[in-house]
This record gives structure tokens, C-alpha cells and sequence, in this order.
């Protein structure tokens, strides 16, 4: 992606997003002005009565419950293996424990599972419906995830933006070497064969359809400590074009922050995703009910180009 089709994408994304608010003006550079969410207040709570916001009730992408504004469980997010930042929605304690830069490392080889969380029945507690399941498979893989269908399953792979060790040695031998251009994006073919993009604008994830359009559907906002600005906690809006594609956004969202952001990101990307999590009460949700995706576990691993599985 070129920078002039960044700048593009960044102007009408900017427009978008903050062209019905007359009393703000649209920013000149969506890429400068995303992190910065205060001086954009107004425009960013709410935005548009049509849009969802699902609140991160563990700021950890891998090991949370997503709730909606009315504080019903939406969709839980476990990561197996975990440790003291793993969310489980029968668990006894109901408590989302504190987790950190230490335990987001350790999730690296874990298998992530999401699943939605149907209306809470007295009789029955929650019914969960596995619809996605994430894996790490390595350096030179990346993470393979399967988004799980009525019909059928569908999966897709996140390739590795930094090249693996082996081939930046051979990068370094040679006399003129260009440094490794990191691609933050992800492109996929996604729902009705349409090329859908999660990209990082200033650290900001937003995911958009991959056409002259450059439609938003969702995009990530951080959580804040409140030294500065308001304390709030992290959440994932749903704009009104990406409303018919919730489990989409959720499954890809998740596979993407773990790929890009736990993995790749480096210790200062992990601590402000992830360390800011704090222990949080959970209403009990008595017994769960699980509707398992088809073969989805373990992900059938296919061979790697040249060499073995």
C-alpha cells in the first residue's frame, strides 16, 4: 500500500468518521490525530446511535469478556495456558485478574478461542457459540485462524510483517541492503469474496473494505490510566457499515491485535495493550452451555512451503 493510497484511505476515512460533527472539524491527517481521542471528544462519544461499542472488560485482547454499553456479556475471548490473565466465564471466582506484558509473551503458542454468548436464560445460565479459533504457528507462519460458519468453516492466515532471523542475516551479508519495510496491515478475502484490510493507523486498528471505498467497519480504541485525559477502559466500535458483520469483526480483530501487537509489537506495544488491566467483578453466570465449532480444534495444520508441518 503506497502512502499516497494511505493518504487516501486516511482522508476518507477522517471524513467518515468525523464529517457529521459540525462543531468539530475534520482532521488533516487521520494517521496524526487517531491516538489522540480527547481533542476529538465529541465526535468519538457516540458518534452515531447506529454503532456498538464492545467494552474490553480485560484490556488483553486474548483473554477477555466483551460487553456491551448496557453490560451484557457479548463475547468471551480464552486463551489456553494463559496464566494469571485468562478469563473464564464459569469460573468460580468470576474475577478477571490483572495480566501484563509477561503473560501476553507466554500466549505466543497458546490456542485463542471466541465465542459469542447468546441472550442469559435463567434455567440454562450462558450458551456460548464457538465462532473462531486462533492459532500462533511460528516465525515463518504467523497465525492461522478459522472463523466458524453454520455451514462451513472458513480460514485465513496472518503472515509475519518482519522477516524471519535467517533472512535478515542473509539481508546483512550483502554490501547494499535496504532496511525490511514493516507492512502493519492485513488483507484478506473476507464474506462474499470482498477484500476487507486491518491496518494500524498510529497504532489505532482500524478494519475497512479493500476497495477504492475505503468503507470502515470497526476500529480498536486503547484504554487510558486517566492521567491526562479520562480513565476508560479499551473497547471495539462497530461502525454502521460493519453492523451485519459482528462475529467477523470480533474473530479477526482478536487474530489480528495477537499477530501484530502481541507478537510483533515489541515490550512497549504489549505493556499498553495489556498492562493496564486491573481486577474486575463479573456477574456469576451459573452454568454455561457450549455449541463447539465443527473440527475446530486443533486447527488442521497444513505443510509449510519446502519443508515440514
Amino acid at each position: 500500500m503506497t502512502r499516497a493510497h494511505m493518504q487516501k484511505a486516511g482522508d476518507q476515512l477522517a471524513e467518515t468518521l468525523y464529517g457529521s460533527v459540525e462543531t468539530t472539524q475534520p482532521p488533516e491527517n487521520l494517521f496524526l490525530s487517531l491516538p489522540h481521542f480527547s481533542k476529538h471528544r465529541r465526535s468519538l462519544y457516540p458518534r452515531h446511535p447506529s454503532t456498538m461499542q464492545l467494552c474490553l472488560i480485560n484490556n488483553d485482547p486474548t483473554a477477555t469478556l466483551l460487553v456491551s454499553r448496557e453490560g451484557i456479556p457479548m463475547y468471551s475471548v480464552q486463551t489456553s495456558n494463559s496464566g494469571p490473565g485468562c478469563f473464564s466465564l464459569d469460573d468460580p471466582s468470576h474475577v478477571v485478574y490483572r495480566g501484563g506484558a509477561d503473560s501476553a509473551r507466554s500466549k505466543r503458542t497458546a490456542m485463542t478461542t471466541v465465542k459469542r454468548l447468546e441472550q442469559y436464560n435463567a434455567s440454562r445460565g450462558h450458551v456460548e457459540t464457538e465462532i473462531g479459533v486462533i492459532e500462533y504457528r511460528g516465525p515463518k507462519e504467523g497465525t492461522h485462524l478459522m472463523i466458524c460458519g453454520q455451514r462451513s468453516n472458513k480460514e485465513f492466515d496472518i503472515p509475519p510483517c518482519i522477516p524471519p532471523p535467517s533472512l535478515i542475516k542473509e539481508e546483512e551479508e550483502e554490501e547494499e541492503k535496504e532496511e525490511p519495510v514493516r507492512d502493519n496491515s492485513w488483507e484478506f478475502t473476507g464474506v462474499e469474496s470482498k477484500r476487507f484490510r486491518w491496518q494500524l493507523f498510529a497504532h489505532c486498528p482500524v478494519l475497512m473494505i479493500a476497495d477504492s471505498s475505503f468503507t470502515p467497519l470497526a476500529r480498536y480504541s486503547r484504554a487510558k490510566i486517566g492521567i491526562v485525559s479520562r480513565a476508560r477502559k479499551a473497547f471495539l466500535e462497530i461502525l454502521p457499515a460493519g453492523l451485519g458483520l459482528i462475529d467477523f469483526i470480533v474473530v479477526t480483530f482478536v487474530a489480528f491485535m495477537k499477530q501484530r501487537i502481541l507478537i510483533e509489537g515489541g515490550p512497549n506495544a504489549v505493556y499498553d495493550h495489556t498492562l493496564h488491566s486491573s481486577p474486575i467483578s463479573v456477574t456469576p453466570s451459573h452454568s454455561v452451555h457450549s455449541s463447539p465449532c465443527p473440527g475446530s480444534s486443533p486447527i488442521p495444520k497444513t505443510p509449510s512451503p519446502g519443508g515440514t508441518p
